[in-house]
């Protein structure tokens, strides 16, 4: 049977970032390490998109070749 690894998230807060109307995430860690499974994919009920929270600049070197 296929496996998925899974690394869990934290439930999300009461209401979404303002501006982006999304929900902020981070990470869930059992004694300082993060929460993680091994599940059968039969046992994964949906799956959500994640957007990475960029900093203010981008590294002038990255183009489409190097990254």
């Amino acid at each position: 049977h296929p496996l998925a690894y899974i690394q869990w998230f934290k439930p999300f807060q009461k209401d979404p970032v303002k501006d982006l109307n999304l929900f902020k995430l981070s990470y869930s860690f059992r004694q300082h390490y993060p929460h993680c499974s091994i599940i059968p994919v039969t046992q994964i009920i949906q799956t959500c998109h994640l957007y990475p929270v960029y900093g203010c600049s981008v590294d002038a070197t990255w183009t489409s070749d190097n990254i």
